[in-house]
């Protein structure tokens, strides 16, 4: 991968940014309807903030990093990447840890990566980690079950939650509706 033009790295940086607000947003929902549907389990009423908000902002941002260090996340799969090395390979776990530890430096990425010639964040520089379109003839694996996924987990909690706080919002009692079903 060579250098890029100012264009090119204004054009990742778009990618990059947008792959970092879908993730930021899907668990962000996923920490407000959890919240709720505890707060229904435990305390009876309906109730998105169990817990004060500027937890949820520092917990979702390490989350998301968590998530794109040692997964494949929603925002990866929108734009069509993955995390590789330079060799096109899996990362290791050591790289992948190295990564989690510089994406701490993420904000302070968005500035480096417009002057990087390539393009790159912090956590990439540190780890040799980057996100890039997977090739045909790179090595992979065969692909795991849907469910024993990183995004299949969060996909699962994300159903769980919602059908959650719907049902404990709405009243609705299953056992009625499954009951009357011939009924109707």
């Amino acid at each position: 991968m060579g250098e890029l033009d100012l264009r090119e790295r204004a054009n990742e940086l778009k990618l990059r940014l947008f792959m970092l607000l879908v993730d930021i947003a899907l668990l962000s929902y996923v920490w407000l309807i959890g919240n709720c549907c505890f707060s229904l389990i435990l305390y009876k009423t309906e109730s998105y903030t169990l817990a004060p908000i500027w937890w949820m902002i520092p917990f979702v941002i390490l989350s998301v990093g968590l998530w794109e260090s040692f997964g494949k996340t929603a925002g990866m799969r929108l734009i069509g990447r993955h995390p590789m090395t330079n060799q096109g390979e899996d990362p290791s776990l050591r790289q992948r840890l190295l990564h989690w530890i510089g994406w701490h430096g993420f904000l302070f990425g968005l500035v480096t990566s417009m002057n990087d010639p390539r393009g790159r964040f912090p956590q990439e520089l540190v780890s040799g980690i980057s996100y890039r379109e997977p090739h045909l003839y790179a090595k992979s694996r065969a692909p795991r079950r849907w469910y024993r996924t990183s995004l299949g987990i969060v996909a699962l909690a994300t159903g769980a939650f919602t059908l959650g706080a719907a049902i404990g919002i709405t009243e609705a009692s299953l056992i009625t509706l499954f009951a009357n079903a011939g009924k109707t």
